[in-house]
């Protein structure tokens, strides 16, 4: 629910491959302007389960732990100004975090502007998920949905669906150097993803 149920998904990308690495679902406070019908059913829902409360920041850090198990060495990150990102990274990556590298949202969307990977690959989601499809009847209605129908689509988007139109013959996977080939879908449905493995060879 957009309005008293919201949630937000951090999602964690090597730039230059697409590689989706990792994003977990968690939950938002209701979203203030509402009408009388939403503020009854807002005090129904806190009156059974206590006020909503937001889980943004824990999500962001678990997500950005992640990292450690790809990378080895420096790190270049970018992203937008959320305000707890350059936190989190100083306490998480003291020594490792070589640059960090702010867009604000409201900048062109552009291909070679340093949001265009992330924000594309938002649109792939959106579009290739349909829990994620906006005005629709297929949206999820509970939070362990989304994060299991995202493994789903991250483990297609890595190893099956080409990188962009203009190359449909690499992955995300095979550029990021986990994998030589591309995967067929037959392929993927051999592996029993409890968690998706970076590095594994077909």
């Amino acid at each position: 629910d957009r309005r008293l149920f919201p949630v937000t998904v951090p999602v964690l990308i090597e730039r230059n491959s697409y590689f989706v690495i990792h994003a977990e679902s968690a939950d938002l406070p209701a979203r203030g302007n509402m009408g009388d019908f939403h503020k009854t059913r807002k005090k129904a829902y806190e009156a059974i389960h206590g006020k909503r409360k937001s889980g943004s920041r824990k999500a962001v850090a678990n997500t950005l732990r992640k990292l450690k198990r790809v990378v080895d060495g420096s790190i270049c990150f970018q992203s937008d100004k959320k305000s707890t990102y350059r936190s989190l990274l100083n306490k998480l990556y003291p020594e490792t975090v070589d640059t960090i590298q702010f867009s604000k949202s409201s900048e062109p969307r552009i291909p070679g502007s340093l949001l265009f990977p992330i924000n594309q690959t938002l649109a792939m989601m959106r579009d290739g998920m349909s829990r994620l499809v906006r005005r629709s009847w297929c949206h999820a209605k509970k939070r362990r949905s989304i994060d299991a129908h995202f493994w789903i689509w991250a483990a297609w988007r890595n190893y099956v669906r080409g990188i962009t139109v203009l190359n449909l013959e690499e992955t995300p996977a095979m550029v990021f150097g986990v994998t030589q080939k591309k995967w067929t879908v037959a392929e993927l449905l051999r592996w029993k993803f409890f968690r998706l493995p970076f590095f594994v060879t077909l």
